[in-house]
């Protein structure tokens, strides 16, 4: 096991939301995976524009709010999705946040499909503010709060989905074909 000096976790910034979704795990998935629809499915999401797509690497540039923040949060992040093992990772490569490394995991648990979005940035701001402001502010207002309102989005439609209540996508959706 690797465990990392004191001072290092010091500089860390790391957030973990997950919550419990009664619904298939291969539909949770999708709607993840599926990050340009995000906006349809997950009201935070101003966009997620695709940029550019090589196999399950895709590069996003998105936009997002945060509650009682008058100014749109954006980045562009690389995703890449890992099929067989159900993980979605995401590498942000442009931003304030830029370096920051997000993953998504699925877990089969009584109940439902336990979702668990981990963040981790380790900032090149300068000490001691910097990693104070990236933990209290980045991590604990920002990033904590838009990972629980797209797992909440995203339990939403997952389980709106398996009851065909509501349709994941517009027909002509690009992402369509992945979801059903």
């Amino acid at each position: 096991m690797i465990t990392l000096p004191a001072f290092v976790n010091l500089m860390l910034m790391r957030t973990e939301n997950s919550v419990v979704i009664d619904a298939p795990l291969q539909t949770i998935f999708n709607l993840a995976a599926c990050t340009e629809q995000w906006p349809e499915i997950i009201p935070n999401y101003r966009s997620a524009t695709l940029l550019r797509e090589r196999g399950d690497v895709r590069l996003f540039r998105m936009v997002g709010t945060r509650d009682g923040f008058p100014f749109p949060l954006h980045w562009t992040s690389v995703q890449e999705v890992n099929r067989n093992q159900r993980i979605i990772r995401f590498r942000q490569v442009r931003g304030i946040t830029r370096g920051m490394l997000v993953e998504w995991t699925m877990e089969p648990v009584v109940g439902g499909v336990k979702v668990r979005i981990v963040h981790v940035f380790t900032p090149s701001w300068p000490s001691p503010l910097g990693p104070l402001i990236a933990q209290h502010i980045v991590g604990n207002v920002f990033v904590h709060s838009l990972a629980d309102k797209t797992l909440q989005g995203v339990k939403a439609a997952a389980e709106a989905r398996e009851s065909n209540d509501v349709p994941c996508a517009p027909r002509d959706h690009p992402c369509i074909s992945m979801l059903r």
